[in-house]
């Protein structure tokens, strides 16, 4: 899973209980990773040391890619935070999920998740 968020954005902040319940509930996966991609959407987001504050303050466990210039951002021709992609073994992405989560749209995406894992 790759997802793009920010932590100055309030909808990345509401999916923050959705992604530590993915690193607890894949925690023993090793076929499962989790990325974060920090593409500040303001230069005050830019700050390393408030993005370091943010993680260790809402105890984000999943691995965090900063990507202060958006070249990730651009790559992947994202428009939205957050956004969650579900990228294959091979490398495809399978699943796109752009804006906030919600208890339906989580069950969505851990049953895709776990179709995913089980190929």
């Amino acid at each position: 899973m790759v997802h793009f968020w920010t932590n100055g954005c309030i909808n990345c902040v509401h999916n923050y209980a959705y992604y530590q319940k993915w690193m607890e509930q894949y925690k023993d996966r090793k076929d499962f990773q989790m990325i974060g991609v920090h593409t500040p959407e303001f230069d005050g987001e830019k700050n390393i040391d408030r993005l370091r504050e943010r993680i260790k303050k809402n105890k984000l466990t999943f691995a965090v890619a900063v990507d202060n210039s958006s070249a990730t951002w651009k790559a992947w021709n994202n428009e939205f935070w957050p956004c969650i992609y579900l990228v294959d073994k091979s490398g495809n992405i399978r699943e796109k999920w752009a804006g906030e989560l919600r208890e339906k749209e989580f069950q969505l995406m851990t049953e895709r998740i776990d179709a995913l894992l089980k190929e």
